[in-house]
């Protein structure tokens, strides 16, 4: 099985420099290929919409069998945890939003409309999955990008629903490969940190130079 490791690096040059340290470091200690994406596919470009729909579309970019997208802002903080010890090669693989369990999405951020997100479980700043799913993230990709249900720019509505309405298996990650950024994280505990939730680009830089644990930034 060919496995590759895809970042999506595309318009983030505050702190691109600085979290490819952590990411390189981590995939070249499990010797996984690592790809970073920094030209948008052309059929988001088109679209104008965010660089992280690129994760729809990846096995029509890269010669691969299960790749692993990821997002810039996620950061191995050790090396204590293969994540290929973790993942099933034949499903979806991603982990729980820990801020959406249980609750409605309210979209203030981008639209005054209050918009319910029956089906919305898994964050996916970081989402594995094999070839034979690209088709679905093409219908997801189609769908979504054009944000008929006023749900924002972002991708992990969208495929949130794919899997709600079509009740597509998913192997959850564990937690600690998507742990969102809070002042009191062990970052000994958890082997990835996702500086996001609201973060500015300069704070997620800023947060990275400061507390991410230095020996995965050399």
């Amino acid at each position: 099985m060919k496995t590759l490791a895809v970042i999506i690096a595309v318009d983030f040059p505050y702190f691109e420099e600085i979290a490819l340290k952590a990411i390189r470091k981590y995939y070249n200690y499990y010797g996984i290929p690592l790809e970073v994406l920094s030209k948008n596919h052309p059929d988001v470009d088109k679209h104008k919409t965010s660089p992280v729909w690129n994760k729809a579309l990846l096995f029509e970019m890269y010669d691969a069998d299960f790749i692993i997208a990821q997002d810039l802002d996620l950061l191995p903080c050790n090396l204590k945890y293969n994540i290929m010890d973790f993942v099933n090669p034949n499903y979806f693989n991603m982990a729980v939003d820990s801020t959406r369990i249980g609750v409605h999405y309210l979209n203030y951020e981008i639209s005054p409309a209050k918009t319910q997100q029956p089906h919305f479980r898994y964050n996916i700043g970081l989402k594995c999955y094999p070839k034979k799913y690209a088709g679905l993230t093409r219908e997801y990709f189609e769908h979504g990008v054009l944000d008929p249900y006023k749900w924002g720019t972002f991708d992990q509505y969208y495929i949130n629903q794919l899997i709600g309405d079509k009740q597509i298996f998913v192997n959850e990650l564990p937690q600690i490969f998507n742990t969102f950024y809070t002042p009191s994280i062990d970052y000994n505990k958890t082997a990835f940190c996702h500086y996001t939730n609201y973060m500015t680009t300069l704070e997620k830089k800023e947060c990275i130079e400061k507390f991410h644990p230095k020996e995965m930034l050399i």
